[in-house]
């Protein structure tokens, strides 16, 4: 099992991140942390349980990509 891990995911231009951002929350699948660092939007994905597996890592990449297609 995970413990905590940060993990920032950075696009390309700003239009794209806010663009994943609410495509993602749409769907409510995955929550992603919106912020600004140094003037880019950057969304965060927090893993804080110690009940993660691998196949939760998995299925929140898979989500994460199938969004920016």
């Amino acid at each position: 099992p995970f413990t905590k891990a940060n993990t920032l995911f950075f696009q390309g231009p700003d239009s794209l991140t806010k663009r994943l951002q609410e495509r993602l929350m749409d769907r409510k699948n995955i929550y992603l942390i919106p912020g600004i660092f140094r003037d880019k939007h950057l969304l965060r994905f927090v893993i804080c349980s110690s009940m993660t597996e691998s196949r939760d890592i998995i299925f929140a990449w898979e989500e994460i990509s199938s969004q920016t297609d």
